[in-house]
């Protein structure tokens, strides 16, 4: 398969994904493209002596320390794929262990670091990158509360001991799919709450107040409701507020405008997709067909779905394509190089979605949620896992929280907290807070003045916006 999209290093490979699941590599060709995905090179079977793990995954998942926690609630997923805001999939999954995943280099070494272990504490639902032997992106999981070996397996499924016959792994003290392993795959509730910071800044819903477009307005509802609320935001874009200046910005044709007091001011910098954000020195990075951009137009990397954020230190956080047909979320260096990916194909039970629009960041960590539906025991249970993505680029587990159902629109927070936007008669906001109780916190008869808010947008930013004048 040949990719038509944009390279900086010439005679570099970069990573791609072959039809059977596996990674393969493209080089970097002198007109400046990257050739076809060469699935040849990187060996077909998978090593014994690696671990379990998705080939070209980057991440590793951490245990828990938590005595709380339920043994053997782990990574790994029977029958799940990952898809992209909500999606569902049903490949057969690879089964690993628990949770949190991080870049590349930590504790990974440099290629052929595959067998070593990694270092620093991790807990459950953690995951830490790694580096396999053909340089390809592998993931640690976590052992008695440290990483362990890089796990740099290919995407199928370990064989049934002698006897048993696989079934989906359900909560039920038993070993249903034959692995040795009693309830993994996070197919049993829990509530704990862990890798949280505190949260002094606000949450705005972002909606239409009649059916004319120009009349959308952002009102902060969180922590308290604000009625001094932006005026004059169009209909039809996305907005949000950046975390180097407070000011708040949107993306339209191929210009970046900022808010003011007035109307808008137009930047000189031309970003062309619908998400971007700037890093603490007031540099833009942003998608351009599927490559990422920084500053007046420099390319970084291609084969990106949608950016997610920017993190002060440059760190950006986008989606790609990962083995059968998954999409994931994938940590880049401020050069574009891939440091990490989650979750690793076959992490959870049931069905699995990335929700890029729920994400929020905090100076050099970002917050972000995975959307899942999966049988317990004969219930199917919605839940929201939230993660928090630390300065070491290691996906940490934050808490999981079950659901009504599936959310329509949804913000995390560092603090834990989840806000979800629901209609039911009434459109209403609610916040599943970090003590795990869950309250009311916005609802239609708030703000009359909105029109279908059901469909806005809910936005992390200061308390109070800055607008030039």
């Amino acid at each position: 398969m040949t990719e038509d999209r944009h390279c900086k290093d010439v005679g570099v490979t970069e990573p791609c994904a072959c039809t059977d699941g596996r990674q393969g590599e493209q080089l970097c060709t002198t007109d400046g493209t990257l050739g076809s995905c060469d699935c040849g090179s990187v060996g077909g079977a998978p090593s014994t002596d690696s671990g379990g793990s998705t080939s070209g995954q980057a991440g590793s998942r951490a245990g828990s320390g938590n005595s709380e926690a339920r043994a053997g609630d782990g990574a790994g997923g029977s029958g799940t794929s990952v898809t992209e805001e909500g999606g569902v999939g049903t490949s057969g999954a690879t089964e690993t262990s628990d949770g949190n995943i991080g870049g590349a280099d930590n504790g990974a070494g440099a290629a052929g670091a595959g067998a070593e272990a990694g270092g620093g504490p991790c807990g459950v639902g953690d995951a830490q990158g790694c580096r396999c032997a053909d340089y390809v992106l592998g993931h640690r999981d976590c052992e008695s509360g440290s990483f362990g070996a890089c796990n740099c397996r290919v995407t199928t499924p370990e064989p049934a001991a002698a006897g048993c016959v696989p079934k989906t792994e359900i909560c039920n003290q038993v070993d249903d799919d034959c692995d040795g392993l009693v309830d993994e795959h996070f197919v049993c509730r829990d509530s704990t709450v862990k890798n949280t910071r505190p949260y002094s800044r606000g949450v705005y819903l972002k909606a239409s107040t009649s059916s004319t477009c120009g009349s959308d307005v952002a009102q902060r509802f969180w922590p308290t409701l604000d009625q001094n609320h932006v005026n004059g935001l169009d209909c039809s874009n996305e907005y949000w507020f950046a975390d180097f200046d407070d000011r708040l910005y949107r993306q339209l044709g191929t210009r970046v405008y900022r808010k003011n007091s007035v109307g808008e001011t137009k930047l000189s910098v031309p970003p062309c997709g619908s998400r971007f954000g700037f890093d603490q020195e007031g540099v833009v990075y942003y998608v351009c067909g599927h490559d990422l951009l920084r500053g007046d137009g420099e390319i970084l990397t291609g084969s990106i779905a949608s950016a997610v954020a920017v993190l002060n230190d440059g760190r950006t956080i986008v989606t790609r394509r990962g083995p059968v047909a998954t999409t994931q979320y994938v940590v880049l260096d401020r050069d574009g190089n891939e440091l990490v990916r989650f979750p690793p194909y076959g992490m959870f039970s049931g069905s699995v979605g990335i929700a890029p629009l729920a994400s929020s960041t905090a100076g050099d960590a970002a917050y972000v949620a995975i959307n899942r539906t999966y049988v317990e025991t004969v219930t199917q249970v919605s839940e929201v896992m939230v993660y928090e993505i630390d300065p070491d680029s290691v996906f940490r587990l934050v808490r999981r929280v079950v659901v009504p159902s599936l959310p329509i629109r949804q913000l995390v927070i560092s603090d834990g907290t989840v806000f979800v936007l629901s209609t039911g008669g009434a459109t209403n906001i609610t916040a599943y807070h970090p003590d795990n109780t869950n309250s009311v916190v916005w609802h239609s008869a708030d703000s009359p003045f909105f029109n279908l808010p059901s469909f806005g947008e809910l936005m992390a930013g200061p308390l109070t916006p800055v607008l030039d004048p």
